[in-house]
């Protein structure tokens, strides 16, 4: 009876051992980015962007903002030529995407897609002090693809990667590659590098 009792227990311990579950972090991580981009929306591009994971579901809210400038040579006198700016262009992207990524040990993938809420404003024709300024709203289908690297494993946490602070944490920075564009009536395709802060994987 005495040996049914002891296996009760032990049995009662693996399964309530068995029951308890491992408290991961969720996968939540913002990040900023800074490339150059092609198309008639191209220009120097930068943007924000905060970014949530369940299983491989890889949700993204992100802003993007680039900016150009075309100059015009123009002939102060027959042998002094100087350069003026001929027109500005600047583009606002707000945009949702959705897609698929992918955790490596250190690294990460992902392939987004989504739909985004587009402002492109065009400032030209500079002569005679008199300028023409045109905007245009639209939607866009925004893709990103994305390679990313960050720590292994818990550590503490380094303000400016020096200053250590408290036990050692998911909590850390990530640094990567982005290819970035927009389907849309001023299409552009752009590469920068990004780099942010949160919680990259499951530690």
């Amino acid at each position: 009876m005495k040996q049914y009792f002891l296996l009760i227990i032990c049995l009662w311990q693996v399964v309530a051992y068995g029951q308890i579950k491992k408290k991961e972090n969720p996968i939540v991580f913002a990040e900023s980015f800074l490339g150059v981009s092609a198309g008639r929306a191209g220009g120097l591009s930068y943007g924000t962007e905060l970014n949530y994971q369940i299983k491989k579901s890889f949700f993204t809210v992100r802003q993007v903002y680039s900016h150009r400038l075309t100059l015009k040579p123009v002939m102060l006198t027959p042998i002094t030529p100087f350069v003026i700016i001929n027109g500005i262009y600047n583009s606002e992207e707000y945009s949702a995407l959705y897609g698929l990524r992918f955790i490596n040990i250190r690294q990460s993938l992902n392939i987004s897609f989504g739909v985004s809420r587009n402002s492109y404003r065009e400032i030209y024709n500079f002569e005679n002090n008199q300028q023409t300024e045109k905007v245009t709203t639209y939607t866009g289908v925004p893709y990103e693809v994305n390679i990313k690297w960050f720590k292994e494993e818990k550590r503490i946490f380094k303000i400016y990667g020096i200053i250590p602070v408290g036990k050692p944490t998911a909590f850390g920075s990530g640094v990567g590659v982005k290819l970035f564009g927009n389907i849309s009536k001023n299409s552009y395709v752009g590469i920068g590098l990004a780099c942010g802060y949160g919680f990259h994987k499951k530690y």
